[in-house]
């Protein structure tokens, strides 16, 4: 079986999710899984940072001119067949090569959905067809297009959730964000090895983060937290790329800490990072609708190394919750929450909560459950048949009354009426 993995944007975070679900598929025995997708130059022009060096080599198209993008999403999928294309992500340019995947190849489409795009362009539903949107598609990644996106993605194969929030909007099968069992290994030797490497002293209590450091992150609740403890045998080590200097002096002016900035590492020294910490807390805006969709993989990283997770309950980790994952925490009661976490002994090799990620987030565990579910698609799906693709081509764009190029109705109407007549 050789199956695409096709990530909508791959110059940023984005294409984490995307690498998560091609690892999977590698996992899955006579499959042949192979990284796709497109990169936008108003976020980057090359492979998100820490997947470069990885060896993923994915086919992209780079889209520089948004009425070239059709034209060159048919010269991607026509360059490589693959039987089964799981769209990492419901976005405009995803739902046309999809789409193009099933006229083109009959390929089986799954679309994955890991997060609640809608919040992020701050729209509060779906649609289905053109007529049903506000306002016209200027783009192919603004709210409108991922409106029309989203009420789409209903009419492919199958599709795919990263948690149970996210399946009770959306149905299909909850996929976590899983990590290679071998790779996240806990041991001593090896705590001992990276923490000498990033310069940590052996015998203190670390409060690892690490990602973007941004304010909305709970950064700061944890430095202050920290501040109040007042403990000199506790480092607050983050690792990660400060994105504006102001947030790194403004956390750095915290008296009482321990701090301990690291720069940015690769997606694949991952585990290695995870390893030199005691104690993770995650803090999510409870107000934000993008949050009570969201899983960070964060999450899966700590467990795995045997860490432990401070986290808010919210609606995505509520099965997580009651499996004991980690222990619920707020902004109001972390100061002691971290006193407790701080002053229990930690044993990564032997905790539960490496036992917990093996059971239920580890690759050996969920990939036969990805198998299974493409499988089951599979055979309910109907096979479609090789399509006249001249209708689709030349109406990409129109131009408006001011001028300006929008996404053409006449192309979003034939694509949303030709998934629908698929399903």
């Amino acid at each position: 079986m050789k199956v695409g993995v096709c990530g909508w944007e791959l110059s940023h975070n984005a294409a984490g999710r995307a690498v998560t679900l091609l690892d999977l598929y590698r996992r899955v025995p006579g499959c042949e899984a192979s990284l796709i997708g497109c990169i936008f130059p108003h976020w980057g022009r090359e492979l998100w940072s820490p997947l470069q060096g990885m060896g993923l080599d994915p086919d992209v198209v780079l889209v520089e001119d948004p009425a070239r993008f059709l034209a060159q999403a048919e010269e991607l999928v026509k360059r490589q067949r693959f039987d089964v294309v799981h769209l990492s992500k419901p976005k405009l340019p995803n739902i046309v090569i999809g789409l193009l995947y099933k006229l083109i190849w009959q390929a089986q489409v799954i679309v994955d959905i890991d997060d609640e795009e809608l919040a992020f362009v701050g729209a509060d539903h779906p649609v289905t067809a053109p007529s049903e949107l506000e306002v016209p598609v200027d783009d192919l990644t603004g709210k409108a297009a991922t409106q029309l996106a989203v009420g789409l993605s209903r009419y492919f194969d199958g599709i795919t959730v990263s948690n149970p929030a996210l399946q009770r909007v959306y149905g299909g099968e909850v996929i976590p964000h899983a990590r290679d069992e071998v790779s996240f290994s806990p041991s001593l030797a090896r705590r001992r090895f990276n923490r000498a490497l990033f310069g940590v002293p052996d015998d203190c209590k670390v409060v690892l983060f690490s990602g973007t450091p941004r304010k909305h992150k709970g950064i700061f609740d944890i430095a202050e937290s920290l501040a109040t403890l007042g403990r000199g045998d506790v480092r607050f080590v983050l690792v990660g790329d400060f994105p504006f200097s102001d947030v790194k002096e403004e956390l750095l002016r915290i008296r009482g800490v321990n701090f301990q900035l690291v720069a940015g590492q690769s997606y694949r020294d991952t585990a290695d990072v995870v390893s030199i910490g005691d104690v993770v807390v995650l803090l999510q805006d409870a107000e934000s609708r993008a949050a009570e969709f969201q899983v960070p993989a964060k999450l899966t990283d700590a467990l795995a190394m045997g860490l432990t997770v401070l986290a808010q309950e919210l609606p995505a980790l509520s099965d997580l919750a009651a499996a004991g994952a980690f222990q619920p925490v707020t902004r109001q009661n972390l100061t002691s929450a971290l006193a407790a976490a701080l002053d229990a002994p930690i044993d990564p090799v032997h905790s539960p909560a490496r036992n917990l990620f093996l059971e239920r987030l580890s690759m050996q565990s969920v990939a036969p459950r990805l198998e299974r579910y493409i499988v089951g698609c599979g055979r309910k799906r109907l096979t479609t048949k090789p399509t006249d693709l001249e209708p689709f081509r030349n109406q990409l764009l129109e131009t408006d009354s001011a001028g300006r190029s929008r996404v053409s109705n006449d192309f979003l109407r034939l694509v949303s009426d030709t998934l629908s007549t698929l399903a």
